[in-house]
């Protein structure tokens, strides 16, 4: 009874999703071209450890253009940070700004915007892939404890 009760909720439960989505592949043609080159296709589907690092994230920023130098230094101190962190903490960071926790096969370069203006929160929306930062901050070790924080909270809201 209990291995019935394991194999309905591990596979048969989630069967006719994974169908449909064969499915909806097979219609638009994708399937065949997934089984002719699958090594092509294989990061849409397979997270590989390690993917995560600090150039990556870097590649995913379209940091803002100003000549304003508060903005420059908010600019170097998110760059700075990045390449600082630990893959954990780059996980967060594109989970607070993406929406994307485990995988990165739905990210481009650029494709979050970055900006700095003058709010007294860091903000993140994952429907937008924006990042906002505020325009001042006394030093990077307060722009690094402020963001740790951010992201070490399990209640941050993201929009």
């Amino acid at each position: 009874m209990v291995q019935s009760l394991v194999i309905h909720e591990s596979l048969i439960k989630h069967k006719g999703v994974l169908d449909q989505f064969r499915k909806g592949l097979t219609i638009l043609g994708l399937l065949e071209e997934i089984e002719k080159a699958p090594s092509k296709f294989e990061h849409l589907f397979v997270h590989h450890k390690g993917e995560i690092n600090s150039d990556f994230v870097k590649s995913l920023l379209r940091l803002p253009i100003s000549t304003d130098p508060s903005v420059k230094k908010v600019t170097h101190m998110l760059l700075s940070f990045i390449a600082s962190a630990s893959e954990d903490v780059l996980c967060k960071l594109l989970g607070f700004v993406t929406g994307c926790k485990s995988t990165t096969a739905a990210l481009r370069p650029g494709c979050v915007n970055v900006s700095v203006e003058d709010t007294p929160n860091i903000f993140a929306s994952t429907c937008t892939m924006e990042l906002k930062l505020p325009l001042h901050f006394s030093g990077s070790a307060q722009f690094d404890l402020c963001l740790k924080a951010v992201l070490d909270s399990s209640s941050f809201n993201t929009v």
